[in-house]
């Protein structure tokens, strides 16, 4: 069925459905062989998407369910989060390096590249075994928890709370974001944006194409943020330690043409947070509810 609610089934049903699912595909990715770091990358996106599943029903589940739940989630994800970003770095760098039209920065950041390759090479197979390990293990004792998950509603009123306060914390975040231009803040703003895409991913069967259109300008805004913060990232580490870059003239040639595509990325990501945002989150989550009882008028889906 996918990562997706589908018509038939209750908000409940899904959510259990689909952290199963996802749990079961983590399993495997851990248990993959090859790679470590792909592995651990390869996990670490479905625990996201449960967090996000999570996150949508959040306002029907009772008590502190999700603060567990997620927090669960979160601490499996973090258990190989080291093992991912060691190669993450490296895939950052190689492909700012392709957009650099600096001489001396792209040699510069060659010179990282081969710094934090350095890195990655520094795992032993024994280091990264144990910690795809822990997070499978982790995987294992959260997933048994998974259909015994409760909601106290149904219908749409399982998931306005939760899509609301995603859509609304989100504006904010993308305000605050462009009010102080600090890295944290765009950071914090980006996370927001991919819960939303994963909302709009998971009620895509309610409206196809439209939904298809509103995931589309999140994942290009959150795509923006994301080579932002690489960006970010990548200058903060030089910054911290010039002669991980070479040191001299070529690191702070790659300091500046980091810092102006910072620049240029946020200018691209204004107008897009301007069409996504552009709604009261009253507004959204009642047009999102509308569809959504078309959608059971027409399908059959079941509603509470």
């Amino acid at each position: 069925m996918g990562y997706r609610i589908t018509a038939g089934e209750s908000p409940q049903d899904a959510v259990r459905r689909i952290v199963c699912e996802q749990a079961d595909k983590a399993l495997a990715d851990l248990a993959a062989g090859g790679d470590p770091v792909e592995s651990a990358h390869a996990a670490r996106k479905r625990f996201k998407k449960i967090r996000g599943a999570l996150r949508l029903v959040r306002g029907s589940m009772p008590g502190k369910d999700f603060d567990r739940e997620n927090a669960a989630w979160r601490d499996a994800g973090r258990a190989v989060a080291a093992l991912r970003e060691s190669g993450a770095m490296v895939e950052t760098a190689a492909a700012v390096r392709d957009r650099l039209e600096d001489p001396a920065a792209a040699a510069a950041l060659a010179r990282l590249c081969a710094h934090l390759e350095s890195g990655v090479q520094r795992w032993t197979e024994g280091a990264a075994q144990a910690a795809l390990d822990t997070a499978a293990e982790m995987t294992r004792q959260t997933r048994g928890r998974a259909d015994g998950l409760t909601l106290k509603s149904d219908g749409f009123a399982a998931v306005r709370k939760g899509l609301k306060r995603v859509y609304k914390r989100g504006g904010f975040a993308g305000a605050r974001a462009f009010t102080t231009g600090q890295p944290e803040d765009f950071h914090d703003w980006r996370k927001r944006v991919k819960y939303l895409r994963q909302h709009f991913r998971l009620l895509e069967r309610i409206a196809p194409e439209a939904l298809a259109d509103e995931e589309n300008r999140t994942k290009e805004l959150a795509e923006l943020l994301g080579d932002d913060h690489d960006a970010t990232v990548l200058r903060t580490l030089i910054v911290a330690d010039p002669q991980a870059a070479g040191g001299g003239e070529g690191a702070e040639a790659l300091i500046h043409a980091l810092s102006a595509r910072s620049v240029m990325l946020r200018a691209k990501a204004r107008p897009l947070f301007q069409q996504v945002y552009a709604e009261r989150p009253r507004d959204f989550a009642d047009r999102i509810g509308g569809w959504w009882e078309a959608w059971v008028e027409g399908s059959g889906a079941k509603e509470g």
